[in-house]
């Protein structure tokens, strides 16, 4: 079960002076009280959504909603605001943007990396590195390099293939690379890989 809606927590609290109540109708000092509100997912904060504004009188303590604030309210609180700084919304009640975010950019760092390292294993190809790769038929497959020179390579093609990506790595054991031998030059090779025909480079370590 998902887990998700509003939650509010308190930002700041102040005083206002020589305020005048509408409801007890005495010049006196106010409280105000700011809350922010914020979207959640499983009690993980994603972002602030809007603030709320309290005052209480402290004669009568009537409390007023932003609905019920006179002018003079709203401008004493404005200018407390801004003379000991806005009531912004704390940091964590971000924690949800910057948790997806980091992922987004942790995802896009890595998938660099790999690119870098498959590029450089392309370019010099090993005896025993095996390549993903899609066929014209829509499904998957894999060969594996057996003998290397300058401008040749011996390669075994897979006797199986699969209609997922994902179950390539299931179908690349010993017993399914047999007659199938061809050789191909290694500029093919690179052609192929920067057709994204060849989508993945394996090569043990």
């Amino acid at each position: 079960m998902i887990v998700y809606g509003w939650k509010g927590s308190h930002i700041k609290s102040g005083q206002i002076i020589n305020t005048n109540c509408t409801q007890c109708e005495t010049n006196t000092s106010m409280i105000y009280s700011i809350y922010g509100q914020y979207a959640h997912i499983y009690w993980i904060p994603l972002f602030p959504y809007k603030k709320k504004t309290f005052v209480e009188c402290s004669n009568c303590k009537k409390t007023f909603d932003k609905y019920t604030f006179t002018d003079e309210i709203k401008s004493k609180i404005k200018r407390e605001n801004e003379k000991n700084g806005n009531s912004r919304y704390p940091f964590w009640m971000f924690s949800g943007v910057i948790i997806i975010a980091g992922l987004i950019g942790y995802s896009y760092l890595n998938d660099i990396l790999v690119d870098n390292e498959e590029d450089k294993l392309i370019k010099d190809p090993k005896i025993g590195d095996i390549y993903h790769v899609r066929l014209f038929n829509g499904h998957f497959s894999s060969f594996r390099i057996d003998k290397v020179q300058r401008d040749n390579l011996d390669i075994t093609l897979n006797d199986y293939e699969t209609d997922l990506m994902s179950s390539v790595d299931e179908i690349n054991i010993s017993e399914n690379f047999t007659n199938q031998k061809i050789n191909i030059s290694p500029l093919r090779l690179y052609s192929l890989y920067q057709q994204d025909t060849i989508y993945t480079i394996e090569r043990k370590k």
